[in-house]
């Protein structure tokens, strides 16, 4: 579990085939007030030209990640990340990659992580998804410290999944305890996901440990 207080970092992470490319149209964070159910803005990003390097880090690597993935993740290279029109646009390649084992994989993509860290609030984002096989968008938070241990100890909150190949679903999941079989997860069936490049908007509530 995650105790009251826990920080948070929001995490995107891309799996997609040639071409593909997920449009992130913003990124919003409200804090609720302890004497108020009303809304406040703390943090947004409308990906209006800014350099990305002001909001985020980028993961660098080869090493599948713990999930078997097919891409390299690269640093703010504008083949796999740009922004334009007010869209963070991400794209994985087949350009290729190389691991530390050097070992090639054949696609490239980009993992970003916000450097600002959150504890409780509304996180929402709207976003286009890509459809196709091995497509994996995803807009996570994880832990800022691992103090229960390592992952899924310490916790994961999924706020949005998408598989590619069941373009009809997008999923919130979240991940506790010592085993990765321990996870609760909430799908969001919609017809209208079964076309290229839905629009959604995903929001999640997270008050802490009940």
């Amino acid at each position: 579990g995650v105790e009251k207080g826990k920080r948070q970092r929001l995490k995107y992470i891309i799996h997609s085939q040639n071409g593909q490319a997920i449009i992130l149209a913003f990124v919003a964070l409200c804090a609720i007030g302890l004497a108020s159910a009303d809304w406040e803005l703390v943090w947004e990003d409308q990906f209006d030209g800014e350099d990305l390097w002001r909001n985020y880090k980028f993961d660098e690597g080869c090493n599948g990640w713990g999930n078997d993935e097919l891409q390299c993740y690269t640093v703010n290279r504008p083949e796999n990340v740009r922004q334009e029109g007010g869209n963070l646009i991400i794209t994985a390649r087949e350009s290729g990659g190389v691991n530390d084992s050097q070992t090639t994989l054949p696609f490239t993509s980009t993992r970003m992580v916000t450097y600002s860290s959150f504890t409780y609030g509304k996180f929402e984002i709207r976003a286009r998804l890509p459809k196709g096989k091995h497509l994996w968008p995803a807009f996570w938070m994880m832990p800022q410290d691992s103090e229960y241990g390592p992952w899924p100890r310490s916790g994961e909150l999924d706020i949005m999944e998408y598989r590619g190949q069941r373009p009809t679903n997008v999923l919130g999941t979240i991940h506790f305890g010592e085993s990765k079989e321990n996870k609760g997860k909430l799908a969001h069936p919609r017809p209208r996901f079964q076309w290229t490049f839905p629009k959604i908007s995903m929001s999640t509530l997270w008050t802490g440990p009940h």
